[in-house]
């Protein structure tokens, strides 16, 4: 040592007195060199020039450092195919500096070819060994080391740059580094008394192969590249198939992204570049580093070892990497992710702490700062984050950034931070701690989603989230697990969600800051004091939980679940109980409570309420809810009892289903949590609606729109050519109703179709039949999700018509067959229910009708009266597919209407022979007798109810316009109209010709 230190002393000397000495390679050579020989057997500093290269072809070093000599390398060091080959070889005890800014690289002439076939490659990933770009020989040497080009290796137990030894200086490595082969490393350093700083790349690839392996660092590690590990084949997640061929070779496990086993005394740094708060400093952190050539930190692993590990058998000290924001052994600013990739394989993004190994202590704790990430991904096997085995000692963990673990498959724990040591006193988090179990497809989740396990704790521990700048949104997903110490769970800001099982011990929970927290409470031996100051705290216990103290302040909401079934209170506290003016109580019920009932929310010792009390919020709107306290018995009570149909604001059909609908509800339980959910009137009705089956008229009103259209076609007036015998028309049809929700659902319907006939002519009168088709779909403007019924209708009739020249007549008789598909939905958050259905119906339709023709000049004007029945008798039928709670069995009905229309048509003709005529037509129409059938309905192994239709239509103005034509034996009319009721709408467009033969 005394060696190196006296060497590390004169190097500068010796670069001082020969400044101008040195020996340039600038020409491609094969020969390897010697520092101590360089120089016409004198020792030399070397610089090999961007021009200049080494190439050997033996084994051995192409660079040996045997004297206290200065290397440069900006051009090329290169072997192929060759062991035991080393680039530059600093020999044990001398003094140097190393720079490598060209390319040193020991390949192989070897590519692993697909053995079996399987569609990938078989075999080892290198066939040489003892390969070595930068290597510094035991017991090490003096100066700094610094790549800043690329070194690349292909070899089993071989490194790119590895210093077996004590260097006496410092390591930057701002260039690539990457490693091919198993039992490998791409940067080694066992002892190092400057800094270690590794700023560019480090890619590794093999069984047991390492990116970076560090031993004692006297200064800091900074690391600030991509620095990648895997033993796999690929780091991409095959597709099943793909796996399922996968082979051992293509599974081999690496050794780890960073794996630091000594002390390191000015701390760990993944850093990044720093914010750009200037126009004019190009280094802002004084790194001697331009910051846009910077990058950040991003240390992955795929496979089973850690991505950061940290310790090794012997003790193991981090020190802090400064004072302040930096008074941290690790902190990170990048990403750390550990990925399994492929099944059954365990990730860790960080651990601390060898299992069996020596204590590792990381002072000041760790810092996971603003943007910065640490995650462990797994599929069919556990996840974990952070990890602290049991011989860590880390008294502080801080969040600002995300800590995350994801676990997929279902059957396996997700761990964000997991403390086996017990050691850690304080967890603050301004940021994301997270863990997500996500179930394959049919699997039923056993997996635990775990964000802090602080299980081991005896001594008492602090989780304390808060804002630290005003857009934080700090936020907690999973469980919350303490230990047997005094714990303390601070929620002055953001969201928690998952059980908060706090051991034992005499422990604290403080929600202020707007802070909500979501799940399950436990405790082990009811020690536990509830502070709500301001925020919410929703319990998902059903069972009593036992507290000393509970505090509800003016601005804090306590939401308890209640389940019918069960009377227990749900806190019992011990001691005192204060409920501030202002508070509220927020209650769940976890399923139907069919009468009045009385739920004891709270029983104190003592129990003091503001003096105007506190209020109940956000029970379901379903039920009518009081908050009642009886401070003398140091009770806070909940009264609930179901809405009447009028308390729910339910209109006539609402209420007439009311009694069955409400039966009905916990046949599913998920229909009976999407109800128990509701807490506005809104959100309840737009939920009840899409209980009701159809029953609005919608039906039997496009029926009848249909039949109308029809008539009207036949009833086109048309003087009859006496020399023809045949007449035949076509009419194409398409209409739009549409009645609002008042007493019922309301209803919008929409068709189109097609209609044709044929008639025998005499002198003035002919006699014909029909036929139609037109295809319809009927909705409920009513429910949120709309039921829809599609109805396809077959028609045939026979109708006379009469020619009496100013005066036309026409009567028709006619049958239809209809046939339903009923398409009814349940759409909610978390609920999504079908019930399909399909009926018939048979219809039976006439008509009458005359008008008389003035015409003056081209002006004419036509009265026209009519009157019309339709009858439409529907089969019953039964729902499927929606489930007992939702399907409907719905009784047959027959809907009959009779009614009249009268009606004025002016226009003017123009032209003769042919001609042209645009005409409007206004009047009225009215029902006179009949409407819309009742509909008689009730749910699987339920009651009958009955729901009266919409009064759908009483009577309204008409409006028709259009234009007809023709010749003497050709008739064209195109016309649309509307009808017009209060809430009734109805439109349509016909198109209809005629031809005589």
């Amino acid at each position: 040592m005394k060696r190196l230190l006296v060497s590390a002393a004169v190097l500068p000397l010796l670069y001082a007195a020969s400044a101008h000495a040195e020996t340039k390679i600038s020409t491609a050579t094969t020969a390897p060199v010697k520092t101590s020989t360089l120089a016409g057997g004198q020792p030399d500093h070397l610089t090999i020039e961007a021009a200049g290269s080494i190439a050997p072809t033996v084994a051995g070093p192409a660079v040996t450092v045997d004297s206290s000599n200065a290397v440069i390398n900006n051009g090329a060091i290169t072997f192929t195919g060759v062991n035991g080959a080393t680039g530059i070889q600093v020999n044990g005890g001398v003094a140097t500096s190393i720079t490598n800014g060209g390319t040193t690289s020991l390949a192989e002439d070897y590519t692993a070819a697909d053995a079996d076939s399987d569609g990938d490659a078989d075999g080892l990933f290198a066939q040489g060994s003892g390969r070595f770009g930068l290597r510094v020989l035991s017991p090490g040497a003096a100066g700094s080391i610094v790549n800043s080009g690329t070194i690349t290796v292909e070899g089993n137990d071989s490194g790119a740059i590895s210093i077996e030894g004590r260097l006496t200086g410092s390591l930057m490595a701002t260039g690539g580094v990457a490693i091919t082969g198993d039992r490998s490393v791409g940067v080694r350093a066992d002892s190092v008394s400057g800094d270690v700083k590794i700023l560019g790349a480090v890619q590794s690839q093999g069984e047991g192969t390492v990116a970076v392996l560090l031993g004692n660092v006297d200064g800091a590690v900074a690391l600030q590249g991509a620095i990648t590990n895997t033993g796999y084949r690929t780091t991409d997640r095959l597709a099943d198939a793909a796996r399922a061929k996968l082979d051992a070779d293509d599974l081999k496990q690496g050794g780890g992204a960073v794996r630091i086993t000594g002390n390191v005394g000015k701390g760990i740094l993944l850093d990044r570049p720093p914010t750009d708060n200037s126009t004019t400093d190009t280094d802002e952190d004084d790194d001697g580093i331009t910051d846009t050539s910077e990058g950040t930190a991003s240390i992955v692993s795929y496979g089973a070892a850690p991505a950061l590990d940290i310790g090794g058998v012997s003790a193991t000290t981090i020190g802090a990497v400064g004072t302040g924001d930096l008074a941290y052994g690790l902190i990170n600013r990048g990403a750390v992710t550990g990925n399994g990739v492929n099944d059954g394989v365990a990730a860790v993004g960080v651990r601390i702490g060898q299992a069996g190994g020596g204590v590792v202590t990381v002072q000041g704790g760790i810092n996971n700062a603003s943007g910065a990430s640490i995650v462990g991904r797994a599929y069919l096997a556990q996840s974990t984050a952070v990890l602290l085995n049991a011989n860590a000692v880390v008294p502080v963990l801080r969040n600002a950034g995300t800590i995350g673990a994801e676990q997929n498959g279902g059957l396996h724990d997700a761990r964000a931070i997991v403390d086996l040591s017990g050691s850690v006193k304080l967890i603050e988090n301004s940021g994301a701690i997270r863990a997500l179990v996500t179930p394959a497809t049919g699997v039923t989740q056993t997996g635990k989603t775990i964000a802090i396990d602080l299980s081991a704790n005896t001594t008492g521990a602090v989780v304390r989230q808060a804002l630290v700048n005003t857009a934080d949104t700090p936020a907690i997903g999973g469980d919350v697990l303490f230990g047997s110490g005094a714990d303390r769970l601070e929620l002055l800001a953001g969201t928690l969600t998952g059980t908060r099982n706090f051991g034992a011990g005499a422990d604290a929970l403080v929600l202020d800051g707007g802070a909500t927290a979501t799940g399950r409470i436990v405790d082990s031996d009811g020690r536990l004091s509830l502070d709500v100051r301001n925020g919410k705290l929703s319990m998902a216990n059903t069972e009593t939980v036992t507290l000393t103290s509970l505090n509800l302040g003016a601005k804090g909401v306590l939401a308890v679940n209640v389940d019918p079934t069960l009377t227990n209170t749900r806190l019992n506290v011990t001691g005192a109980a204060t409920v501030e003016t202002g508070a509220q109580v927020n209650v769940t019920l976890t399923a139907i409570s069919r009468g009045a009932q009385s739920f004891q929310i709270v029983q104190a010792q003592t129990l003091t309420v503001g003096q105007a009390g506190a209020t109940l919020a956000g029970a379901p709107f379903l039920y009518n809810a009081n908050l009642r306290a009886d401070t003398t018995a140091g009770a806070l009570y909940v009264d609930l009892r179901p809405k009447t149909a009028t308390e729910l604001g339910l209109n006539r059909s609402g209420s007439q289903a009311f009694g069955a609908v409400f039966a009905s509800l916990d046949k599913d339980d998920a229909i009976e949590q999407a109800f128990l959910s509701q807490t506005t009137q809104a959100g309840f009705e737009g939920l009840y609606d899409q209980m009701l089956p159809d029953h609005s008229g919608g039906v039997l009103m496009s029926a009848a729109a249909i039949s109308a259209a029809v008539s009207g076609a036949v009833a086109v007036p048309m003087a009859i050519d006496r020399s023809s015998g045949t007449g035949v028309w076509a009419q194409e049809v398409a209409f739009n109703i549409r009645r609002d929700k008042d007493d019922a659902a309301g209803f919008k319907s929409q068709g189109f179709g097609f209609a044709a006939g044929m008639d025998l002519q005499g002198e003035a009168a002919a006699l014909g039949a029909n036929v139609s088709f037109v295809t319809t779909d009927v909705k409920d403007r009513g429910a949120a999700a709309g039921e829809e019924i599609s109805m396809n209708l077959f028609g045939a009739g026979l109708y006379w018509r009469l020619d009496g020249g100013p005066l036309q007549a026409a009567v028709r008789g006619g049958v239809g067959y209809a046939f339903f598909d009923g398409d009814r939905r349940l759409e909610s958050v978390n609920l999504s229910l079908r019930a399909d259905s399909k009926w018939n119906a048979w219809m039976i339709d006439a008509y009458a009708g005359a008008s008389y023709e003035v015409q003056v000049g081209s002006f004419y004007a036509r009265p026209e009266i009519s009157a019309s029945y339709l009858r439409l008798a529907e089969d019953g039928y039964k729902e499927k597919n929606g489930g007992a709670g939702f399907n409907l069995i719905v009784d047959k009905r027959t809907g009959d209407m009779l009614t009249g229309e009268a009606l004025l048509a002016i226009g003017w003709k123009f032209g003769d022979e042919t001609f042209f005529a645009p005409e409007i037509k206004a009047g009225y129409r009215a029902k006179l007798a009949g409407g819309p059938a009742k509909t008689t309905a009730h749910f699987e192994g339920g009651e009958d109810f009955t729901l009266d239709p919409e009064d759908v239509f009483k009577g309204g103005a008409v409006v028709r316009a259009g234009v007809r034509g023709g010749a003497a034996r050709v008739l064209y009319a195109v016309n649309g109209g509307a009808t017009m009721d209060g809430d009734y709408e109805e439109y349509d467009i016909r198109a209809t010709v005629r031809f005589q033969f």
